[in-house]
């Protein structure tokens, strides 16, 4: 029963492992089309979109622009923060597959299951405080390519446009004035 506890959580960390960034880019390209989505069901949450959106181009405006190279190694810069941040998730479920393989031994050695316990869940910790930054960090950087970049400023044009064609005609001459 044990063993198959040890597979079964060693083939979800994998698993996890492997979905990882697949996911994670997923989740950056569906998350504006899913707020744009939602915003086009009510004109309370259009309304809500739009100036979330007008304040984030205000933002832009005033702010600084990457040239092509400086975006390109932002890019670079972010996919090696998000490869240490997965090596770092690896080395923990390398762990702790290793902690419950010799789970035995340790306690054996150390005269108590305190050790292994301990160590375990500051590997869980350490996993989820891990995943946490990558999550916070990646969002950061998607902002900041879409305020600072051209390509990022243009899609926000292509949103905002693309709400205030939906907005009622009445919303539309009062967004004029």
């Amino acid at each position: 029963m044990q063993m198959d506890l040890n597979r079964i959580g060693l083939a979800l960390g994998v698993g996890a492992l492997l979905l990882a960034i697949p996911l994670a880019v997923l989740a950056n390209l569906v998350t504006p089309r899913v707020q744009n989505y939602l915003a086009r069901t009510s004109i309370r949450r259009l309304r809500k979109r739009l100036a979330a959106l007008e304040a984030m181009k205000a933002e832009a405006d005033v702010s600084w622009q990457l040239s092509l190279q400086q975006h390109i190694l932002f890019e670079i810069l972010v996919l090696i923060q998000q490869s240490l941040f997965m090596l770092t998730a690896l080395i923990c479920i390398i762990f702790l597959v290793l902690l419950r393989t010799f789970h035995a031994q340790i306690a054996a050695a150390f005269h108590g299951d305190w050790l292994p316990t301990i160590l375990t869940v500051a590997a869980a910790l350490l996993y989820g405080a891990t995943a946490a930054m990558a999550y916070r960090l990646g969002r950061a950087a998607t902002r900041h390519s879409t305020i600072h970049s051209n390509k990022g400023q243009m899609m926000l044009l292509e949103q905002i446009q693309d709400l205030k064609a939906r907005l009622p005609a009445q919303d539309v001459v009062r967004a004029g004035k």
